[in-house]
């Protein structure tokens, strides 16, 4: 198996700085709004801040799809992929609405008002769900909310 880890760990780093550019622009432009609300700064800043905002959305989604990827060609399945980042496998409820339309009109008639989402969370909950439900397994990459703490941690350099 090819590994992503050196892949996975370069964009790590990306996500790291553009957290911290976008905080950085924030916090900025919070703690001087007063003194550059009538200033061009302020439209820079807040641009500025909007771009790192979805450079760092782009990052973590490219992240995230790399580190599934490597979760799904790892023969282990190891959730713990790399420092700050998990696997986290969420159980989805898989059913034709028609099969589970008839279902409710026998089993459920509570049901019948078509709410999907009531029907799921009862299906998910349930010890023996109807036969017309299946569930499939769905990896969901997680990042750690310090993330550059987790890095330094795992290099030993802990703070």
């Amino acid at each position: 198996m090819e590994s992503l880890l050196p892949e996975i760990q370069a964009i790590s780093q990306d996500v790291c700085f553009w957290r911290e550019v976008a905080t950085g622009h924030k916090a900025l432009a919070k703690e001087r709004k007063d003194e550059l609300l009538q200033d061009e700064v302020l439209k820079d800043l807040t641009a500025m801040s909007a771009e790192a905002e979805e450079t760092l959305k782009e990052s973590e989604g490219n992240l995230r799809s790399l580190v599934v990827e490597h979760y799904e060609k790892d023969p282990e399945h190891k959730k713990d992929v790399a420092p700050g980042l998990k696997i986290q496998v969420r159980r989805l409820v898989a059913y034709d609405r028609s099969a589970a339309l008839e279902w409710c009109k026998r089993e459920a008639s509570a049901f019948l008002t078509v709410d999907w989402g009531a029907f799921e969370d009862y299906v998910t909950k349930s010890k023996t769900p109807p036969s017309i439900v299946t569930f499939e397994e769905a990896p969901q990459a997680t990042i750690a909310t310090d993330l550059r703490k987790a890095l330094l941690e795992a290099e030993g350099l802990a703070f």
